[in-house]
């Protein structure tokens, strides 16, 4: 236009939105829905009673159960970020405008989105609700043995709290000074428990789980919360909205 304004194209805005997912652990874990509408309706299944039971033959059912689903909401907002340009910098072509601008959004998008994922506090202008806004989630957190203090034992006991079926596919997302604990953990026989990544891209393991770093996390300090256990597509969910510019 004549103010030098332009719209960033869609094949850009998907680029950012995978940049995104690298950058962000959490946004990259969540599980994604996907769709046009302002909201969305997620059936989560109530409280489960086992009503199998045994019977003689030709004998009628003992007990019956019944099957019932919740409504979990989650509404779609807004995030938005504008970045004025100049005329000299869009025709300077030593200077890969397209470049910077990803490069900076992706950086903005991604801190912003971790932090709302950790400690987002729903209200008018913040649909994301953290992890760690949420009461449920924190009155069962785990306490370490030692205040301010991570142990392998505590990692331990932060491992078995999830049943065997919702460890398979968790991680480990912590702050870096949870991973500096974490990788200086010796075994009774003086051995790293630590395990770093052979493979290009792949993450490093603590007994035998991948372990991501999220600047965003707590500090090691009394009363907070530096590391997270969990299988982040179980525990947490997002929400897309189609045509996102």
């Amino acid at each position: 236009t004549t103010s030098a304004g332009k719209l960033i194209p869609q094949l850009l805005v998907n680029e950012i939105i995978k940049d995104v997912k690298a950058a962000s652990p959490f946004f990259a874990k969540a599980k994604m829905y996907t769709g046009s509408r302002p909201e969305v309706d997620i059936p989560v299944r109530k409280a489960w009673t086992n009503v199998v039971n045994a019977t003689a033959e030709g004998m009628a059912t003992a007990t019956k159960g019944s099957f019932g689903v919740d409504l979990l909401t989650i509404k779609a907002g807004k995030l938005q970020s504008e970045i004025e340009i100049t005329d000299e910098m869009r025709e300077d072509t030593d200077f890969d405008l397209v470049a910077e601008i990803r490069e900076v959004n992706t950086e903005d998008f991604a801190e912003y989105i971790s932090d709302k994922i950790i400690r987002g506090v729903v209200g008018s202008t913040n649909q994301i609700e953290g992890f760690l806004s949420n009461t449920t989630v924190t009155t069962g957190a785990l306490s370490t043995a030692a205040s301010g203090v991570i142990a392998y034992d505590d990692l331990i006991n932060l491992e078995m709290s999830l049943k065997a079926s919702d460890r398979v596919g968790a991680a480990y997302f912590v702050s870096r000074g949870g991973l500096t604990k974490m990788k200086t953990m010796k075994d009774g026989m003086q051995r790293p428990v630590w395990q770093p990544s052979l493979v290009p891209g792949a993450p490093s393991t603590f007994n035998g789980y991948p372990v991501f770093e999220c600047p965003d996390m707590d500090s090691v300090a009394a009363n907070n919360f530096p590391i997270l256990f969990a299988n982040f597509g179980l525990f947490y969910a997002t929400y897309l909205r189609k045509g996102m510019e």
